[in-house]
């Protein structure tokens, strides 16, 4: 079903909504294992680590989702604005692997 993943995305939101994050990462997670996830789920795993101040979580998450979707620029911002915390070094050097893998970033 070619929609799935919207509606699976849209649930999470409203669970993360109402305060049941637990929910939310459930439905996320399903939506992830489920044959030809798009980036989209991946990238709204990532936003709700980082709403709820999961960092390493969310770093973890956002590299597994490059494995499978190297060449998409928002996973890679996300995965720069995760590594400002660990200092300037560390960000560039993800931001160059960032430019590497996708074709438009440059």
């Amino acid at each position: 079903w070619k929609g799935r993943p919207a509606v699976l995305l849209e649930a999470a939101r409203m669970e993360e909504f109402v305060g049941d994050v637990t929910l939310a990462r459930a439905i996320l997670c399903k939506a992830r294992h489920e044959s030809g996830s798009d980036w989209k789920v991946w990238l709204e795993s990532v936003s709700l680590e980082m709403r709820n101040s999961e960092r390493l979580r969310a770093i973890k998450l956002s590299e597994k989702a490059l494995t499978l979707h190297s060449g998409t620029g928002r996973l890679w911002a996300a995965l720069v604005q995760l590594r400002h915390i660990d200092g300037e070094k560390m960000q560039m050097k993800c931001l160059k692997h960032a430019l590497f893998a996708v074709p438009k970033s440059g």
